[in-house]
């Protein structure tokens, strides 16, 4: 599948990956959401709230670098100078 080019496509994408996501989550519960193996505390939740997360800064980032016309994600750190 070619990557999406413009905002239409990338919502598109989005909601077919979506309705992936859900249709593999139908039967997961709360408890089964939360377990997590003996020698590893990763659980469904933990890594959807992470991916969530991590959603949520690039698209910060995104957002902060088109008002300032230049894209670098993430975003350049800096020590309070200009």
């Amino acid at each position: 599948m070619p990557a999406a080019t413009n905002k239409t496509d990338l919502l598109a994408v989005f909601d077919k990956e979506l309705a992936k996501l859900r249709k593999t989550l139908d039967g997961v519960d709360e408890a089964k959401a939360s377990w997590s193996a003996p020698d590893d505390d990763a659980t469904i939740k933990g890594v959807i709230a992470h991916r969530t997360h991590w959603m949520g800064m690039f698209h910060g980032w995104y957002e902060t670098e088109l008002r300032v016309a230049r894209f670098m994600c993430p975003p350049k750190a800096t020590n309070g100078t200009s």
